[in-house]
């Protein structure tokens, strides 16, 4: 497990194409959206 502070720090941590691979597996209709504070 890795931590969010991990993934910005250093971008070879977290494979690009495996974040495409979940991308391209969110069911139709279905949004992504950036954390805010609305949401905590």
């Amino acid at each position: 497990m890795m931590s969010r502070y991990a993934m910005r720090t250093d971008e070879d941590l977290f494979s690009k194409e495996t974040l495409n691979n979940y991308l391209n597996s969110i069911p139709e209709g279905i949004q992504i959206t950036k954390m805010n504070e609305g949401l905590f």
